[in-house]
């Protein structure tokens, strides 16, 4: 299998890709490292989903609750 340029949060080492798989919204990666056997998923959505995802922040939210938001509604879309 070959390398892929997405390294390890862990140790910085290459990974490489084990599972590749659609979803309603895009894709889902599964990867591991190379180096130090660390696994993670990845997530890649099309750029109109991702579009739909960004909102213009309101006067007074606060920038964490922003994310807070963002991520969740992330999780819920594309995590199983």
């Amino acid at each position: 299998m070959p390398y892929d340029i997405e390294t390890c949060d862990k140790c910085d080492g290459f990974s490489h890709v084990t599972d590749s798989r659609p979803s309603a919204d895009g894709r889902i990666r599964r990867r591991e490292c190379i180096k130090c056997g660390h696994r993670w998923s990845t997530f890649e959505i099309r750029l109109t989903e991702y579009q739909k995802l960004r909102t213009p922040l309101k006067a007074g939210v606060k920038i964490e609750q922003a994310i807070q938001d963002l991520l969740h509604e992330v999780q819920n879309r594309f995590l199983p």
